[in-house]
């Protein structure tokens, strides 16, 4: 299990991300919630790889599970997305950092931080995950019992996504040959669901990237 995220990293994803910041606003009345803006949460959402997608969506959970802190579920949503937030978060940063230097540096980069079978194994468990935070939206939104509740509102706009996400990456997963990350098959503990695809991996190229300085093809992490 990952150390907890210091509070400096934390602020670097609300940044990174922006949309977090902006469901946190809506959430506080400082921002409007109309259609114009549930178009855009979705429009956004949408195009995130579905990594990326759950590290932005556990972020938007926690600020509804801070609004909505006088029902029970909240406490299990602000719990499984923090701990979302800690598994993925940390490992997104050093990535995004990586990118960045090797920009700088005009070079492609080298990081011997980035453990193969870490980020295997994130993959791995990635559409649970992402099935995980959906059922806890799902759950926040049925004690709430107000269907015009500007945080139900938000947790099923954004519930909808991780469902979406969620099928999203159960195709890549069975794309990805897990001999790429130096893991043989029997150290594999899950097995690939019988729906997910293994078309092969050379349809992968609009799908996935290489970490820098590793030959690692995973879902893009951008």
């Amino acid at each position: 299990m990952p150390a907890q995220m210091k509070d400096t990293d934390l602020a670097r994803l609300h940044v990174r991300f922006v949309l977090p910041v902006v469901v946190s606003r809506m959430l506080t009345g400082q921002e409007e919630f109309d259609e114009i803006a549930e178009h855009a949460i979705n429009e956004i959402l949408t195009e995130h790889r579905p990594d990326t997608a759950l590290l932005c969506i556990a972020l938007c959970a926690q600020h509804i599970a801070a609004e909505v802190s006088h029902i029970k579920t909240s406490h299990i949503l602000s719990n499984g997305a923090s701990r979302l937030i800690e598994d993925y978060g940390s490992l997104w940063l050093a990535h995004e950092d990586e990118l960045q230097n090797a920009t700088l540096n005009n070079t492609t980069g080298t990081n011997a931080d980035l453990d193969p079978k870490r980020l295997y194994e994130l993959l791995e468990h990635l559409p649970e995950d992402l099935e995980s935070i959906a059922d806890l939206l799902d759950a926040t939104i049925d004690e709430l019992e107000e269907e015009h509740h500007l945080a139900a509102i938000l947790a099923d706009i954004i519930c909808g996504q991780a469902r979406m996400h969620q099928e999203v990456a159960e195709i890549e997963l069975g794309q990805i040959n897990p001999e790429a990350f130096n893991i043989k098959q029997e150290e594999m503990q899950l097995e690939t669901p019988q729906s997910f695809n293994t078309a092969s991996a050379a349809n992968l190229d609009d799908n996935v990237v290489v970490f820098p300085g590793k030959t690692l093809p995973i879902i893009a992490l951008r």
